[in-house]
């Protein structure tokens, strides 16, 4: 129960106060520190459901390789525009593993990639 309200209260209240801080605070100049806190606010959740049993560890390190593998390439076919191997490898982590850890690894390879190509607005 006590999970569920942490989740509730940074998808609710934590993730909305950055963002009123970032635009008051720093006058919507400094968007990738808004974005980075944002992103690494609603990951939270999705850590919190991964405490449940002890197998977690291999399941971890899966996840961790399906984001690296997608990162690079990402790299590799930045050169050729319009293919973005991404998508392929984060449906097939969905289909897998659930909605959830798909989730989880489309934005951390987007997080993580972005700091090599740039983070938009």
């Amino acid at each position: 129960m006590a999970k569920k309200l942490i989740k509730y209260a940074i998808l609710l209240m934590c993730i909305p106060l950055i963002l009123g801080l970032g635009i008051y605070l720093y006058d919507d100049r400094q968007y990738a520190f808004i974005i980075l806190a944002i992103i690494i606010l609603s990951s939270i959740p999705f850590f919190l459901t991964f405490e449940k049993n002890n197998k977690n560890a291999h399941k971890l390190v899966i996840i961790a390789v399906m984001v690296a593998v997608s990162v690079t390439g990402r790299f590799i076919f930045a050169i050729t525009p319009g293919f973005k191997p991404i998508t392929a490898i984060v449906v097939i982590t969905a289909i897998y593993f659930g909605y959830e850890v798909g989730f989880l690894t489309g934005s951390l390879a987007a997080v993580i990639s972005n700091f090599y190509f740039g983070q938009g607005p």
